[in-house]
């Protein structure tokens, strides 16, 4: 099964930033594509690569390690993990942290043709499942008050889900995407593309976490000056 899943996790702060460990794992096309990219460099040259792309999907983002799986063993599925520090990866707002809950992916990843745009079916190297998860590890006192709905949607063509839980200081969102087909057929395509965009729409929303009120600082009051007020 060709499969390229991302899973991320996310150690927030609670001005907004976090320390985050994402790894790439991928099989199939995805596994002969990514040691096809990464394979015939030299070690600087790997972490060069990893670093621009970063670079352009988060732009303040400070690179800690990298590390690969053996790429040089066939048997052993291509994998990738990344440790840096980002700011700003959640809107801050006194007590509240906050983010997008969008399968931007859906759009950003694929160069979709507008239905009146394809001339030709669509084919693929067998059907494929994109994954991505995301974990939250929230700062102490903290956890989610709020988050989008969980999504389900199948078609013969393909498939879509949303899933959310929380549990204490952890909040999960996992997407899947599986294209069941190693063809779609041009007249098959309208109700394909129609289904991407219904599943982007249906999962835009917000995550927000709250943490507990800060209390303003106890104002000690002089002996001297109390005692005073209490006798004029």
């Amino acid at each position: 099964l060709n499969q390229h899943i991302t899973r991320m996790k996310i150690l927030a702060k609670e001005d907004g930033s976090a320390s985050v460990e994402e790894t790439w794992e991928e099989k199939g096309i995805w596994d002969e594509f990514y040691r096809s990219l990464y394979l015939p460099l030299k070690a600087e040259e790997r972490e060069e690569k990893i670093t621009s792309y970063m670079s352009e999907k988060f732009p303040n983002a400070k690179i800690r390690d990298i590390i690969f799986s053996k790429l040089e063993d066939l048997e052993i599925p291509f994998k990738a993990s990344i440790k840096y520090e980002i700011r700003d990866i959640l809107g801050q707002n006194e007590n509240l942290l906050a983010t997008k809950s969008d399968a931007e992916f859906l759009l950003s990843e694929y160069s979709w043709s507008s239905p009146s745009d394809l001339k030709n079916d669509i084919s693929f190297k067998r059907g494929f499942r994109r994954i991505i998860e995301l974990s939250f590890i929230l700062p102490e006192g903290y956890k989610a008050i709020s988050w989008t709905r969980d999504i389900s949607m199948d078609d013969p063509l393909v498939s879509f889900g949303m899933v959310s839980k929380t549990q204490g200081n952890e909040f999960q969102i996992s997407y899947e995407f599986v294209v069941k087909k190693n063809r779609i057929k041009k007249e098959e395509y309208s109700g394909f593309y129609q289904f991407i965009q219904e599943a982007f729409k249906r999962s835009k929303g917000m995550i927000a976490f709250e943490g507990k009120a800060k209390k303003e600082p106890v104002k000690k009051i002089d002996k001297s000056s109390a005692e005073t007020a209490k006798t004029t």
